[in-house]
């Protein structure tokens, strides 16, 4: 398992905002984390549950997140919310870029309150006053 990022994926994360890092997760800790999600009732799974922690904790995320922005501290409580797929469309997402224009059917970080207003759906136009 990769620990750390190539100077390819270095330059795709200041170029483009992210960087998918294939396998950095290994397949025993997703597994664990979808039974829970899988054999939950409730929509939306919120707890101290490893099986969530895990996929930071235990995986290689931490030493290159770690290499990426430094030292954090370990997640303790997590919250995860299912969105159904659905087919990415030309609408903004929450970063900026169209969702057919994201990977993974137009799945998009979140991070409770970084975004609180409706995300713009029409190009901004204007000086950077203006915008």
């Amino acid at each position: 398992m990769n620990r750390e990022l190539t100077t390819e994926q270095k330059q795709s994360l200041y170029d483009d905002g992210y960087v998918i890092v294939k396998g950095a997760v290994e397949d025993s800790l997703v597994d664990a984390a979808l039974d829970c999600i899988n054999s939950s009732e409730r929509p939306n799974i919120m707890g101290t549950n490893p099986a969530f922690t895990d996929l930071v904790n235990a995986s290689s995320i931490t030493p290159i997140m770690h290499e990426a922005m430094g030292y954090f501290d370990p997640p303790k409580v997590c919250q995860v919310g299912i969105r159904p797929i659905g087919k990415p469309s030309d609408r903004f997402n929450n970063l900026g870029y169209h969702e057919r224009d994201m990977p993974y059917f137009a799945s998009e970080s979140h991070v409770d309150g970084s975004m609180t207003i409706a995300v713009p759906q029409e190009v901004q136009e204007g000086t950077d006053e203006e915008i």
